[in-house]
């Protein structure tokens, strides 16, 4: 199907109009469990691209497709993966059953790698596919909606900005007291401990996420999730919050290799809040540019005829704050080796 596109962009400097001809197709509908419930946060992804989507509270999705043969794969933590090869129409539901177990072999405490069926606590693995398949500014945020039952959210927006993951929610409501779990990098347990020191008391403590954020996703080869307190008993009470596990990436004795890759997203908000274009700052209807408290002022005329250099309207400042956002993320690692020396490098 082709499509006409129009857009439209225009500053100060520049006024433009662009018209972009696409031949794809427009895939919406509803992922649901075996219950008729929604399906949060599941993945879907056009087989053999780069093309994906995630769907929303509801389980709803919509993910543009391209080609011919087109096969969509639906995955989603605690789920079993599912193909739906796309036929006529453009309307497609899907059921996801739930998964009685996952990866034979995981990486247990102590980066000890043990039979799946063996063990007897709660554990989950993400291997590296997964995680690199939505671009995310950090290993953190590319679990979101991965891993069953745990809470993953960002600190703040800003460049370089972590963010923090509970796995078994917040145990303490002392904000001083940490509810993050332990990270553990290739059998290296990661300090995540935060200074108090000047701030006058444990109120005053800035969430700063974690370093788990500064691993480069594409050097990681798998993450697993020690849930359980058995899961959990080799690391002491450092562990009672739950253990990450990372694994990454080794050289393989097969010759040298050099992958090079490259990626590019842009974000943008669905929606900003609707705000009233008529009244101005003021207190009980009289004009006051500090509008101090809950008040209403005079219209923009009235407020104008007082101050005459009020401006002629009320900003949106919601669509100066949030605006189109872009992620590029080059990557180029070497690895190789032989029988008895093995490196990688990024």
């Amino acid at each position: 199907m082709a499509t006409l596109k129009l857009f439209y962009g225009f500053d100060d400097n520049f006024y433009g109009i662009f018209l972009n001809l696409v031949k794809a197709n427009e895939i919406s509908r509803t992922i649901k469990d075996e219950k008729g419930e929604g399906v949060p946060s599941a993945t879907v992804v056009q087989k053999g691209t780069t093309r994906a989507a995630t769907a929303n509270e509801n389980g709803g999705y919509s993910i543009v497709v391209d080609g011919s043969n087109i096969t969509l794969v639906i995955s989603s933590a605690g789920f079993a993966s599912q193909e739906l090869k796309l036929g006529t129409g453009s309307t497609y539901d899907i059921i996801l059953k739930e998964s009685g177990g996952l990866d034979e072999v995981v990486v247990t405490a102590l980066g000890i790698s043990r039979d799946k069926k063996a063990l007897g606590y709660a554990t989950q693995e993400v291997k590296a596919e997964d995680l690199n398949r939505n671009l995310q500014p950090n290993m953190l945020n590319a679990l979101q909606g991965k891993v069953a039952g745990a809470t993953i959210s960002s600190v703040g927006g800003g460049p370089g900005q972590g963010a923090t993951i509970r796995i078994r929610g917040v145990n303490s409501i002392d904000p001083g007291q940490s509810s993050d779990p332990l990270y553990v990098i290739d059998g290296i347990i990661l300090d995540n401990s935060t200074s108090t020191a000047g701030s006058g008391s444990g109120y005053n403590v800035r969430s700063v996420g974690n370093r788990a954020s500064d691993i480069n996703p594409e050097d990681i080869e798998s993450i697993n999730i020690l849930k359980g307190g058995a899961a959990t008993a080799l690391y002491g009470l450092r562990g009672s919050n739950g253990v990450v596990v990372i694994t990454t990436k080794k050289g393989k004795g097969d010759g040298v290799r050099i992958n090079a890759s490259t990626m590019y997203s842009i974000d943008k908000i669905n929606k900003t809040p609707e705000i009233q274009r008529q009244y101005t700052a003021g207190i009980l209807g009289k004009y006051e540019p500090i509008g101090l408290g809950p008040a209403w002022g005079p219209t923009i005329a009235e407020a104008k005829v007082q101050d005459a250099t009020h401006p002629d309207e009320i900003f949106d400042n919601y669509e100066q704050a949030y605006r189109t956002g872009h992620q590029n993320r080059n990557s180029v690692n070497m690895s190789g080796g032989g029988e008895k020396v093995k490196f990688f490098s990024s």
